[in-house]
């Protein structure tokens, strides 16, 4: 079966398929031996580079987005396929962790269940946290750039209100308890 991808989700697959490998391989093989070898800082770098690069981008597609949508949610549904399918970046964390262990020295084997396990939970991980990224990069964005008099109240706002007296209950229950008077 073949997972589509378009082409801006490339970007995504190559630098979370990395995350996740590296994720993967400390998952697996602790703190015995450094991922890639003498490429280590050049992998780590690169998936560095590589996370802010995306965050970068989503901030750049939700600014040029901002003006013609009104709400974060729908900003968010409209820079998710930045993130990749799951189904494609597991097969892109398989190729870096495979190109990963082949830049590295000889070492003992490690049994392919652990390792499954290990790229689908680091996978998985790291798809959440892309997801998660780009909602509150969208209503950072939205936040940024909405003119103040369009913002919507925030949720912690109400939490503050003073609750309704008893009184003011039994007035307003009071004042529509009869019908209008005819003329």
């Amino acid at each position: 079966m073949v997972t589509p991808v378009m082409l801006r989700q490339l970007p995504g697959l190559a630098t979370l398929g990395l995350l996740a490998a590296l994720l993967a391989h400390e998952a697996v093989f602790g703190g015995s031996h450094v991922a890639g070898g003498v490429y280590h800082v050049a992998l780590i770098l690169t998936a560095l580079a590589g996370s802010g690069s995306l965050v970068l981008l989503g901030a750049a597609f939700a600014a040029a987005g901002s003006r013609r949508l009104a709400e974060g949610s729908v900003l968010a549904a409209a820079l998710r396929p930045i993130v990749p399918p799951g189904p494609a970046l597991l097969g892109s964390g398989t190729f870096w962790f495979a190109l990963i262990e082949r830049c590295e020295p000889q070492h003992h084997g490690v049994p392919v269940a652990p390792l499954f396990c290990a790229l689908l939970l680091a996978t998985l991980a790291v798809a959440a946290i892309a997801r998660f990224s780009i909602e509150q990069i969208a209503r950072a964005v939205l936040e940024f750039t909405q003119p103040t008099h369009r913002r919507r109240l925030r949720f912690v706002q109400y939490w503050f209100a003073p609750p309704p007296s008893a009184r003011a209950v039994a007035f307003a229950y009071r004042r529509f308890a009869r019908p209008p008077p005819r003329s």
